[in-house]
């Protein structure tokens, strides 16, 4: 995709996701490290759209039409378990084509992109990503909210035996809307980099 396809997505999924221009330019320059989607490169460009993307943004595919396949149902919730086994460092790209290739090798059915998987293949990925997750000590909750409470949790409490700093204190933390908890995640997980994810203890933030 060229960095003019990429740059109108961008302002796109800045206007369905309702993000303010003091927002919006906070997740470039946190996933960037630059202010504005201008003075990007395309690589960085993907990253805003993959932050978009983990927050709820639906990105439509060039030439998508009424009647064009949309994937299954499940397609929010693989994405959702990808970026929580990102967030706990048991994947290392959380970027779609990520999820694909591991899609890929968990079904044995070679496919072009996500939403040409099926109900029966998205289940199998859904399980074996819970699956992984649950090995690396982390229950995940049913309910979406509390999907990712619990992670925030999580991340805080390996902040604080990391010896970083904790940005979120735990009544923060009980305060956010789901929106808000994914910006929370992405950010604590960005602090904690690719060092090996611990046990999850039960600690609560502080």
């Amino acid at each position: 995709m060229s960095r003019t396809q990429l740059i109108r997505k961008i302002h796109v999924g800045k206007r369905e996701l309702g993000l303010d221009d003091d927002t919006y330019r906070d997740l470039v320059e946190r996933v960037t490290g630059k202010r504005s989607a201008a003075d990007c490169d395309v690589n960085q460009l993907t990253l805003v759209v993959d932050e978009m993307k983990a927050r709820g943004f639906h990105v439509k595919q060039m030439g998508q039409h009424k009647g064009q396949r949309k994937g299954p149902a499940q397609l929010a919730k693989m994405r959702a378990l990808w970026i929580t086994a990102w967030c706990l460092r048991i994947v290392r790209d959380r970027r779609d084509s990520a999820l694909l290739a591991f899609t890929v090798r968990q079904t044995g059915r070679p496919v072009g992109a996500l939403h040409w998987v099926t109900p029966d293949d998205a289940n199998k990925v859904i399980e074996a990503l819970k699956d992984m997750c649950t090995r690396a000590g982390f229950d995940v909750p049913a309910n979406g909210q509390e999907a990712k409470h619990h992670l925030a949790v999580w991340l805080a409490a390996e902040l604080r035996t990391g010896g970083y700093k904790v940005p979120f204190s735990r009544a923060d933390l009980d305060r956010m809307s789901g929106t808000d908890l994914d910006h929370a995640n992405m950010a604590m997980r960005q602090l904690l980099g690719e060092t090996p994810a611990q046990p999850f203890g039960g600690g609560d933030a502080s």
